[in-house]
């Protein structure tokens, strides 16, 4: 019974080592991705100042987006 007993507290121990370096993933995951919605966020800001400063859509469809 003591094996038994000893077995789950180990596995126990283990997967609390588990859910700390899944949080701590978790935490840099939600760092990468708030960046990468910043980067996301300036490119539109200066997107819409070159297609202004152009005076359309650019070397693309009307439109689109895109800046020629």
């Amino acid at each position: 019974m003591d094996n038994i007993v000893n077995e789950l507290r180990l596995a126990s121990e283990d997967n609390e080592r588990r859910i700390t370096s899944l949080e701590a993933e978790n935490e840099n995951l939600r760092g990468t991705l708030s960046a990468m919605i910043k980067d996301i966020e300036n490119l539109k800001a200066r997107q819409a100042v070159w297609v202004h400063l152009d005076g359309d859509a650019g070397a693309g469809e009307a439109g689109d987006g895109l800046v020629g």
